[in-house]
C-alpha cells in the first residue's frame, strides 16, 4: 500500500509534490560500516550479536550511546531503532527511536489492518525524529544528553550488573 510522504515538519504534502511511501517497505539491502558516518563509533559484531543484528556503540567522554539496527538494514536507512544511553558511572536509560515518516507508516498499517491503533500512535519510550538513519539519531541523542534531556526523554533502566 503506498501512502502520501510527509514532509519534515509532519504536513501533508501539496498534489504537485506528492511522494508516495510504500508502508509494507523492506528492510534496507546492505549493512554499511557505521565508523565511516559516526565519529567514534566501535561496530560491535561476533558475541555481541542479537537477534540477527550487532551492537553499534558510539562512544563519547561520559557516556557511550548504542543500538542494534536489523541484520542487513543499512545504518543510513534505519527509520526505528532501539537506543541505550550508557554513562560512565554505568547507569542506562533506553528508548525506541523512530522517524516521522516511520511512524506515518506504521499508523497506515494498522488503519489499513483495521487496529485501533490506526487512529493514534503511542510509545512509552518513544523519540520522534526528522532524519532517517543511525547517524543523524546519534546527533539527537548527543543533544540530548548535552542538555540533560536524555533524562525525561528516555527511560531509566538502572545500572548495568553482571550475571
Amino acid at each position: 500500500m503506498l501512502l502520501p510522504r510527509h514532509d519534515a515538519r509532519g504536513a501533508a504534502p501539496q498534489a504537485q509534490d506528492a511522494e508516495e511511501v510504500d508502508v509494507d517497505r523492506p528492510a534496507g539491502l546492505c549493512l554499511r560500516d557505521v565508523q565511516d558516518r559516526v565519529p567514534d563509533a566501535d561496530p560491535r559484531v561476533g558475541d555481541d550479536d542479537v537477534d540477527g543484528g550487532s551492537f553499534y556503540r558510539v562512544r563519547r567522554e561520559g557516556y557511550e550511546s548504542s543500538s542494534v539496527p536489523d541484520a542487513g538494514e543499512g545504518l543510513d536507512e534505519v527509520c526505528n531503532v532501539d537506543m541505550w544511553v550508557i554513562r560512565a558511572g554505568g547507569e542506562r536509560w533506553s528508548g525506541t527511536v523512530f522517524t516521522l515518516d516511520e511512524v506515518h507508516r506504521i499508523m497506515a498499517r494498522q488503519r489499513q489492518t483495521g487496529e485501533p491503533e490506526g487512529d493514534y500512535w503511542w510509545c512509552w519510550d518513544g523519540l520522534i525524529v526528522r532524519d532517517i538513519g543511525v547517524p543523524s539519531m546519534v546527533k539527537v541523542i548527543d543533544r540530548l544528553v548535552a542538555t540533560g534531556e536524555y533524562e525525561t526523554v528516555l527511560r531509566h533502566v538502572g545500572p548495568e550488573v553482571d550475571l
